[in-house]
C-alpha cells in the first residue's frame, strides 16, 4: 500500500481491520479448541468495535481471552514472511515461542516471537 493511502487510512476514527468476531460463538470456539495462544498479522486480533450498542451478542475479545482464558494474544505479526519460510522448507508446523519484554507495569510488549522448524 502506498504511504499517503496508509497515512490516510491511519487517521480514520474507524477500524477496518479483520479478526475473529466479538461473539459468544467466538468465545465457545477459542475455548472448545484449546487453543496456547492467538495471533494475528494485523492491529487487533478480533474485528474491533468501539461501539458496540446494546447488544449483549458482541464482546471486545481481549477482555474476556486475556483474562478468563489466559490466552496470551500477540498481534502484527509477520505471517506472510513466516509462510514464505514454511512453504521454502516445505514443513508446515514448527514451535513457536515468545518472550515479552520484562518491563514492571507494562501492559504490551513486542512479540519477540521465533518459530523452531
Amino acid at each position: 500500500m502506498p504511504l499517503d493511502a496508509l497515512m490516510n487510512q491511519m487517521a480514520r476514527s474507524e477500524y477496518l481491520y479483520p479478526g475473529l468476531e466479538g461473539s459468544k460463538e467466538s468465545l465457545r470456539w477459542l475455548w472448545n479448541t484449546h487453543f496456547a495462544a492467538v495471533a494475528a498479522d494485523s492491529p487487533g486480533f478480533e474485528v474491533w468495535s468501539a461501539g458496540l450498542g446494546d447488544s449483549d451478542e458482541q464482546y471486545r475479545m481481549y477482555e474476556v481471552i486475556l483474562p478468563s482464558f489466559g490466552l496470551p494474544i500477540s498481534e502484527l505479526y509477520d505471517l506472510e514472511a513466516l509462510a514464505e519460510e514454511c512453504k521454502r522448507q516445505q514443513r508446515w508446523t514448527f514451535f513457536m515461542t515468545s518472550m515479552p519484554l520484562k518491563v514492571p507495569g507494562e501492559v504490551g510488549s513486542p512479540p519477540n516471537a521465533v518459530a523452531i522448524f
